[in-house]
């Protein structure tokens, strides 16, 4: 605001001198050091509450934030545990007993219960030829080593 200086101090003091006189201005300085030190209390005071504010309304808002967070925490270990819930159920299915029907084969002929044999005959595959000798048999050169060939 405003800058006061030594000379402008020298200045007030001079005035004071001759308007207080030298026996009251001692009295004077130690009453204005008195105000000046109350005015200076109540702004430290001023200030300090002012921070203080300050700091709970951002702590206010931290508070808030976390709230919010916290909510979210806890959707999330809701779900989490619902989670484990439906695992746990289907691990239980998974190590249940499985009921398996027997069938008893008592009083029952065994012909019957044979089964039966195939309609169409099996072809028989041709027996390689002889290490050696370079042949090959007549069927296999049709076929081919892997089968009957492609088109």
């Amino acid at each position: 605001m405003f800058e006061v200086g030594f000379w402008e101090l020298v200045l007030v003091g001079v005035v004071a001198l001759v308007v207080v006189g030298p026996e009251r201005l001692p009295e004077l300085a130690r009453s204005a050091g008195r105000w000046l030190g109350a005015a200076r209390r109540m702004a430290s005071t001023f200030k300090s509450d002012l921070e203080r504010e300050m700091r709970a309304g951002e702590l206010k808002k931290m508070l808030e934030k976390q709230g919010e967070f916290r909510g979210a925490y806890d959707v999330l270990e809701q779900t989490k545990k619902q989670l484990q819930e439906e695992f746990q159920g289907t691990v239980d299915k998974l190590n249940a007993p499985v009921d398996i029907p027997t069938i008893s084969l008592e009083g029952t002929d065994t012909a019957a219960a044979a089964p039966a044999a195939p309609a169409t005959p099996v072809p028989a595959t041709p027996a390689p030829a002889p290490s050696g000798t370079g042949e090959t048999p007549p069927d296999s050169a049709a076929h081919g080593p892997d089968g009957p060939a492609r088109a």
